[in-house]
Parts: structure tokens; sequence; C-alpha cells
């Protein structure tokens, strides 16, 4: 089922004209600034990336995620566009409040990031849904757990305005994304335990 996962997307993802790029590196260059990534789907210009130079089950759900992205997009899903103000990704906003390229009050930079966590939570669960429809190798349960540490992260960044360290991603970090619920949260209120866990494993 993965080979014809990966045909079939490849295959959705050219139809809408989409820069494919599948690096052999571990990490990609998020486009917009500084920061490395497991991988990304933006649209401008339309570009979905993913670094492969890792275990499958490593870059697979990446893979995953970023094409449900693509279909949030492509869909016109309302939580997608809602992540955006004036055509610029709210997530991008808060990254440059971080870099010290942007101001923002604390009220502003909260909006921003619950606007990408919100979009980040609907694809999440797509993503599972899709993992769960193509039987491809990866624990459903596990990745809900991954899924969570990675939503619960945005709360942390809202509060502590820090990103993870590349390579310490709470999702590739067992002691975090072990400690998170095996299915996909609803609520993503400040968790002082979490707090702990992304401080003594991924800044």
């Amino acid at each position: 089922m993965m080979k014809d996962f990966l045909i079939e997307t490849r295959r959705d993802l050219e139809d809408s004209k989409v820069e494919i790029i599948l690096s052999p590196d571990s990490h990609v260059l998020y486009p917009t600034d500084d920061l490395l990534c497991n991988g990304y789907f933006i649209t401008e210009p339309l570009t979905f990336a993913v670094g492969t130079g890792k275990e499958l089950d490593l870059w697979l759900p990446i893979y995953a995620h970023e094409y449900c992205h693509f279909r949030q997009w492509k869909e016109e899903e309302p939580v997608f566009r809602h992540g955006f103000i004036d055509g610029v990704e709210t997530f991008d906003m808060a990254v440059e409040v971080m870099e010290g390229k942007r101001e923002a009050t604390p009220e502003e930079f909260w909006n921003w990031i619950r606007r990408a966590q919100s979009l980040e939570a609907d694809c999440e669960r797509r993503a599972q849904t899709l993992i769960e429809a193509w039987e491809l190798p990866i624990d459903s349960e596990e990745y809900a757990q991954k899924a969570n540490s990675y939503l619960h992260f945005y709360t942390y960044i809202a509060n502590k305005k820090k990103w993870y360290a590349a390579g310490k991603e709470p999702y590739n970090v067992p002691e975090v994304w072990q400690e998170f619920n095996t299915s996909i949260d609803t609520q993503f209120e400040t968790d002082l335990e979490y707090n702990k866990l992304f401080e003594g494993y991924c800044i």
C-alpha cells in the first residue's frame, strides 16, 4: 500500500503544479527563515518538501502530514485560510517575532500561535485518517502521541517564545512523546509537566 500511496500523492501534487522536494538530507531549510525542519508545504511558491535522509518511520509520517497540509489548501479548508493574515502564514509571523524581525503584543503573538495550532490540529487528524486508510507502516496510536507532543508544543511557544532545536523535535524524542495521549487531543492548554519535558529534552 505504501508504494501506491506515494505514487498517488505525488500525482495529486503534480496535478496542482506543486514543486516536490524530497531531500536526501535529514532536514530541509524552511524558505522564509533560517529554521531547519523535517518538511513543509507552502503556497508561495507552491512547494512540498520533506527531508528523507533518515529511517522510514521518521520521514513517512512527515510526508503524510505535509501532504495533508496540501489537501487543506486544495480543499480550501476554513481553518487553513484562518492560519493566514493578508497572505502571510501566522506561524511565519510568530517565527519573525522569535527572531526579533517583527514586533507583536503578547495578545497578537498568542493569537498567531493559536491560529497555527488549530491549522496543525486539523492536519494531524487528517494525517491519522490517511495513515489508517492507506494502511501505512505507521502505528496510529504512536502517531497520535507524537502529534499531541507537537500540538502542545505550540502552547509552550505561545508562553515562552522558544522553538525546538533541530533533531530535538518533541515527536522525535521518546522521553517526550511517550508521555502524551494515544488519541489526538482537543484541548491544548498550558501544562507545567509538558513544559518541563520540552525544557528538558527539546530546547
